[in-house]
């Protein structure tokens, strides 16, 4: 009993001399550096994307949208660094959580409205255009009709200048606005001298001259509230706060560079104290041989209750990979339903303001048609009725708009029906039944699970279906195969590196049984690898990347299912793994005779 304390105590002062030196460590200069440019990297990228986004406002061009969509990409690709992996910032400290919180928060209102922005600023970047390239055509009939007038030419030229420029600046002034009222005030009052021809072209040059001003402000309307955003000011408070975190874990280092001087002078006293008692410990050990019976029963109750421990802590890690598995098949579902949703509510938004516009046009051409129907209604006034119908008529482009229309509720469509398919086979997918007493298709189930990891999948890896029809359907518990099949699909993506990566699903109906084959081209494994793939914990994953339970727990399952699975691979060729299950389960005191009735793991599967 003595030396077992004298043990804990030795094992205590150790733990405290480590805990004690890991404190002076606390502090990692290069990993504050990398922190320090993370901040600072996205820092830039928030200015870069202010002024990709203030660039699309001011241009049409295919190249300012792409700069803009670049610019998020590479903010995201830094938001994931910033709360994940290992120079992550979060959980350093509660402030900088709840800073970390209030950026996150910010920054995505900020893409919000990036992803809102193009939507709405490219119809207005467009009805702008039309308003600015309508303004030179009016403005060359009433040259030619001021022939001879220098002062009016100049007029109307410095009236093309100005709207043409208050038209491409990014962030015109209110003088420029200001500049511009006053031209076309002075142009309308010289247009009562002269004739009725001059005084309609001055009259719709000022209504074109107005759309541009109006369709404008819309435009730095939207740019000063997406500038508006604080998202800078957010980051910097999270800034801010990892620097009184680093201060502090400064600070308690030298605090543990003190206590750990202190604590080896009282180690090294110890010490010498121990030494003295060295010789009489050495007489108490013969006394020791008399407790012997006793101390082996007792290490017998305490390997006991470890091994009851290490099985609770095993079903504990059984239980955290089912979720970890879980965890990556929910992401992958989540971003697979955001994608079509994001552009349906694009799309719903575009066909809104296009509605607007049909709608502008179906008033005018009512209008014009009462004139015509009017009594009082002269021929002037009805020709200017229509002729105003007809103009906004070709400004709107009503045919070309109802294609437009009609291709995106092709698309909402679309992304809607790939929504429910992806609810359905989420649905399939999670049948929860532990007695197995269920009929299980495996080329759906195969289906099911291909749809829910296709995150995984899609722009990286090639999948070849070669599923044998009318395959007979058995008796499992469907959701346990499909979590063997989603462990083995995902691990074949995650083992291909190579853009032409390639994974080819068999199933073939076999004696008293169906195959399943599922190979892969990625990066293999070796043969002292490939012997411990179904060990539990064990795995070639870096650190926090993977338990190791993934492959045990299928062998378990298919186990428990009376079935085999079987596993061949080469080093740069690729893997390929083999189940066979049987038709029906069969009863306890049959299972070992249904077994032999199985073919062997290594037949080949067609």
């Amino acid at each position: 009993m003595r030396a077992l304390l004298i043990g804990i105590v030795a094992g205590a002062a150790i733990a405290v001399l480590l805990f004690l030196v890991k404190g002076t460590q606390s502090v990692d200069a290069e990993l504050h550096a990398k922190r320090l440019d993370l901040l600072q990297h996205i820092a830039d990228l928030d200015k870069g994307l202010d002024r990709a986004v203030t660039l699309e406002t001011s241009s049409a061009l295919e190249e300012s949208r792409n700069s803009r969509v670049q610019v998020l990409a590479d903010m995201g690709d830094a938001l994931i660094l910033l709360t994940e992996g290992p120079i992550s910032l979060k959980g350093l400290s509660a402030e900088l959580d709840e800073r970390l919180a209030d950026f996150d928060m910010k920054i995505g209102d900020k893409f919000g409205l990036t992803f809102d922005f193009e939507s709405q600023t490219s119809r207005g970047i467009e009805r702008l255009i039309r308003s600015v390239d309508s303004v030179p055509f009016y403005t060359a009939k009433l040259v030619l009709l001021a022939e001879g007038d220098d002062s009016l030419l100049q007029l109307l030229r410095s009236i093309q200048y100005a709207v043409t420029t208050y038209g491409m600046v990014a962030n015109p002034s209110e003088i420029a606005r200001t500049a511009i009222d006053q031209r076309i005030s002075e142009l309308m009052e010289r247009a009562q001298t002269r004739d009725e021809e001059f005084q309609n072209l001055a009259k719709r040059l000022k209504g074109s001259v107005s759309d541009v001003l109006i369709d404008k402000n819309e435009l730095v309307k939207l740019l000063n509230d997406f500038l508006s955003q604080p998202a800078a000011e957010s980051l910097q408070q999270v800034e801010g706060a990892y620097l009184n975190y680093h201060e502090t874990q400064v600070a308690a280092a030298a605090q543990y560079r003190l206590y750990l001087a202190v604590y080896t002078a009282f180690l090294l006293l110890l010490l010498a104290a121990l030494g003295m008692r060295l010789a009489k410990s050495f007489r108490d050990l013969d006394k020791a041989n008399e407790t012997l019976e006793e101390q082996v029963k007792e290490r017998t109750r305490d390997l006991s209750t470890a091994l009851d421990d290490l099985k609770e802590s095993q079903a504990q890690l059984v239980q955290s990979e089912k979720m970890a598995s879980l965890g990556q098949m929910i992401a992958g579902v989540a971003h697979e339903i955001n994608t079509p949703l994001g552009y349906a509510r694009s799309n719903a938004t575009i066909i809104r303001g296009a509605i607007q516009d049909i709608r502008g046009v179906c008033e005018a051409q009512s209008q014009a048609l009462e004139m015509i129907n009017s009594p009082t209604a002269t021929d002037d006034q009805i020709g200017q009725a229509m002729e105003d119908a007809m103009t906004l008529e070709g400004q709107v482009q009503a045919v070309d708009l109802t294609n437009e229309l009609d291709n995106l509720l092709g698309h909402t469509e679309f992304g809607l029906t790939h929504i429910s398919e992806l609810v359905q086979s989420l649905k399939d997918f999670s049948r929860v039944d532990r007695s197995r007493s269920d009929l299980y298709n495996v080329n759906q189930g195969i289906d099911s699970t291909l749809k829910l990891a296709s995150n995984h999948l899609k722009d990286k890896v090639q999948v070849d279906l070669n599923l044998t029809e009318g395959l007979p359907e058995i008796v499992c518990s469907p959701s346990q195969i499909n979590q063997v099949l989603l462990n083995l699909i995902t691990n074949a993506a995650q083992a291909i590196d190579k853009p032409d990566g390639k994974i080819t699903i068999h199933t073939n109906s076999v004696k008293n049984g169906v195959g399943i084959r599922i190979v892969d081209n990625g990066c293999g494994m070796t043969q002292d690898v490939l012997d411990r793939i179904f060990d539990p914990f064990f795995t070639t994953k870096d650190v926090g990347k993977g338990t190791g339970l993934g492959l045990s727990i299928s062998y378990k399952i298919i186990e428990d299912h009376h079935g085999k699975i079987h596993a061949k691979s080469s080093p740069g060729k690729g893997s390929e793994f083999v189940i066979l299950l049987p038709l029906k389960q069969p009863k306890e005191e049959g299972a070992a005779a249904s077994e032999e009735t199985m073919p062997q793991p290594g037949l080949a599967i067609a």
